[in-house]
């Protein structure tokens, strides 16, 4: 009952028939998405530079620990927590034990392109000043 909608203002009249609120909204939603036709990326305007040849060699090197550590440790420590509830502090106070793991998830993910099955949407991806790091 608490996510149930019970009634809709509509042109100073209160609604309640529950026919009658489908056909408003699924109305409204039809107009709302009828209404702009969406923008294509030509459409845009938008003028990207293209990365250098040395830019994109910098893409496929692998993961130094330095690099990782350094990405860690200029993350906002106590903000923005994981779906799995760690931090970034977590993973800075925990670096002496923590990081042949995540070194070697990193390796492995470089050298075989693939992600373990554990991994999903929840995965992220951190991009800070050209350094990468995925938790």
């Amino acid at each position: 009952m608490r996510n149930s909608i019970m009634g809709l203002l509509h042109n100073g009249r209160w609604e309640t028939n529950p026919e009658r609120l489908k056909f408003l909204f699924f109305k409204e939603l039809n107009n709302h998405f009828a209404s702009t036709p969406p923008i294509g990326p030509l459409e845009l305007a938008v003028n990207f530079t293209k990365l250098s040849h040395e830019q994109c060699n910098v893409l496929e090197v692998e993961f130094s620990r330095e690099k990782v550590r350094a990405v860690i440790w200029d993350s906002e420590g106590a903000k923005a927590q994981g779906p799995d509830g760690f931090t970034f502090e977590f993973f800075k106070k925990g670096w002496s034990f923590l990081q042949e793991d995540i070194m070697n998830f990193m390796t492995d993910f470089y050298h075989s392109g693939c992600l373990p099955k554990g991994v999903n949407s929840t995965f992220v991806v951190l991009i800070t000043e050209g350094h990468f790091l995925f938790i």
